[in-house]
């Protein structure tokens, strides 16, 4: 039995991660990676009510590398 595999038009854009590989590969808190996908730092696909995150998006916030800055939580201060 043979079994076609078929690729994807944009594989980029079709493959998809859970949050805590996200939090795996960026080295965030859940906290971070979810306060970035609601300030549409980190794209998402839906499936029912099952949140993934699309690789693409993980790779662009990666390759920001220092130059990307977190959103700072509420009430905490920087002390020098």
């Amino acid at each position: 039995m043979n079994a076609k595999t078929t690729q994807p038009a944009n594989p980029q854009s079709r493959k998809v991660l859970r949050e805590t590989e996200v939090m795996e590969r960026t080295g965030l808190c859940r906290t971070t990676v979810r306060k970035l996908r609601q300030q549409g730092d980190l794209q998402v696909v839906r499936f029912g009510r099952a949140v993934r995150y699309t690789e693409d998006s993980v790779d662009r916030l990666l390759q920001c590398g220092a130059d990307f800055e977190p959103a700072m939580p509420t009430g905490v201060a920087i002390v020098d």
